[in-house]
């Protein structure tokens, strides 16, 4: 042998090393995809209630953007989905690196293929119902995300500014009716 594989051989036996069982690079594999799976879902889940908040809000049917029509589109804007959708990504991402063929990908093929399933899964899971469940659930069992929930719908309500809140009943040529909460 030559004199490296001796000194090796040496430092392993005077340090008592002991090689890691393969079980546990088995077991860590493991809970690396099971965090992978568990934060796309999450973030899946997070997107389906967005969603489900601004598709019942009527986001898209403003006419024109003023300062003051930004600034109500960013104020009823559901942040605390839209957090949790960017941190389950970037944790999912994270993860994805940590598992044995996740270095071999760039940064940005990750992300998008991450956003990608997440992305996907969360159209399923929207149609589904279950994000406009999970918001339901949310709001009325939630104390501080019902507070949330009810600033963002009493935005809607504003006439000073022209916006007034609630449901049009009928519309005929002779008169308007309008349910108005």
């Amino acid at each position: 042998m030559n004199k490296l594989s001796e000194k090796i051989i040496k430092k392993i036996k005077q340090k008592n090393i002991q090689p890691t069982p393969k079980i546990f690079f088995k077991l860590q594999n493991f809970l690396v995809w099971t965090f992978f799976i568990f934060s796309i879902i999450c973030g899946a889940i997070s997107l389906s209630a967005f969603i489900a908040v601004i598709s019942g809000e009527n986001f898209f049917e403003i006419n024109y953007f003023s300062t003051i029509e930004i600034i109500f589109f960013f104020g009823v804007l559901p942040l605390i989905w839209i957090f949790f959708l960017v941190a389950f990504l970037i944790f999912g991402n994270f993860v994805f690196r940590k598992t044995s063929h996740g270095y071999k990908f760039s940064s940005s093929f990750l992300f998008l293929a991450n956003f990608g399933a997440l992305f996907l899964l969360g159209i399923i899971i929207f149609f589904a119902g279950i994000g406009e469940n999970l918001e339901k659930k949310f709001a009325k069992d939630l104390p501080g995300y019902k507070h949330l929930v009810e600033e963002r719908q009493g935005r809607f309500y504003k006439p000073e500014l022209g916006r007034i809140a609630g449901e049009i009943i009928e519309i005929s040529k002779s008169k308007k009716t309008f349910l108005l909460f």
